[in-house]
């Protein structure tokens, strides 16, 4: 969230949102500790973000719903490791400070994947975990998702000249299509109960 301090008012995508007069940003993964250039002090700079960009959305004419950060999924003797709670909770205070509606996918998305356990949470990732991993998500625990993977089997097969090429691998936090569609489709439940004129808008 530091790189932007005016992103919504320069984002195309933003613009677009404007016919459905709502802007649902969530942040929480990289303000944390160890993101050199993006980190951000939680008791300051967090919070003091979130209300710049719900000032900045109001202005622009557009609604703003704050989301909080989704779970990651690692496990510890079958038990869900949240890292991400104090951000959600500082995202829920600025919520009612600003009297924003809020939309609580941390606590949604660390219900679902506490539920479904940890073999079930890694096929949420972008490619399926090694063999290693899978072993030990077997077992109730989760080990670095880069373990027992090649270089070969992180990247994706050669770039086209002149265009980008993604880098697709076993982690944690980020979601392939199944988590993707999974995470979506409660969001748009959420977001339904949470803001309910933008229900003509939302495909179950």
């Amino acid at each position: 969230m530091r790189k932007s301090p005016s992103a919504l008012r320069r984002c195309d995508r933003f613009r677009g949102l404007r016919q459905s007069r709502a802007r649902r940003p969530q942040f929480g993964h990289n303000d944390q500790p160890g993101r050199p250039g993006r980190s951000t002090d939680l008791a300051t700079e967090f919070p003091a973000n979130l209300r710049r960009y719900v000032n900045e959305a109001r202005a622009a004419g557009v609604k703003p719903v704050l989301v909080t950060p989704l779970t990651r999924r690692m496990f510890k003797n079958g038990v869900l490791q949240d890292n991400l709670g104090p951000w959600a909770e500082t995202t829920k205070r600025i919520a009612a400070e600003m009297d924003v509606p809020v939309v609580d996918l941390h606590a949604l998305s660390s219900a679902a994947i506490q539920a479904m356990g940890p073999t079930a949470a890694n096929e949420m990732a972008p490619r399926p975990p090694s063999a290693p991993v899978a072993a030990a998500a077997s077992a109730g625990t989760s080990i670095p998702g880069s373990t027992g993977v090649t270089a070969t089997e992180v990247n994706d097969p050669p770039p086209v000249a002149g265009m980008a090429q993604p880098k697709l691998s076993f982690d944690y936090t980020h979601l392939g299509g199944h988590g993707a569609d999974y995470f979506a489709t409660m969001v748009t439940a959420a977001l339904a109960l949470a803001v309910p004129d933008l229900r003509p808008l939302l495909i179950p």
